[in-house]
């Protein structure tokens, strides 16, 4: 998948930067969260590694690593779910 050609995308466009000069492209994120927490109101596991979504980004951020003048700073997501007692009580009918 070619995430750079985009027709018609004026935020993309080679004609908005000409005679401009480039000197690199910091792009800062995180993989996708890849575990399987627990829903705290069904009880699911859910796994995301295995979501559009984050393939989607995983190809992206290896994408971009291989583009001239980008440097990709990854970061770390920690995820996790923490339900107070009143809200998981008017969500599920439980105390």
């Amino acid at each position: 998948m070619d995430f750079f050609a985009r027709p018609g995308n004026p935020r993309l466009s080679t004609e908005r930067l000409a005679g401009k000069e480039l000197s690199r492209i910091y792009y800062y994120d995180a993989p996708p969260f890849e575990g399987t927490p627990v829903n705290p109101i069904s009880g699911e596991r859910i796994d995301f590694s295995s979501t559009p979504q984050a393939e989607h980004n995983r190809r992206l951020i290896d994408a971009l690593e291989l583009q001239p003048d980008f440097a990709v700073r990854r970061g770390e997501i920690v995820l996790g779910y923490r339900v107070l007692g009143a809200d998981f009580a008017s969500v599920t009918g439980r105390k």
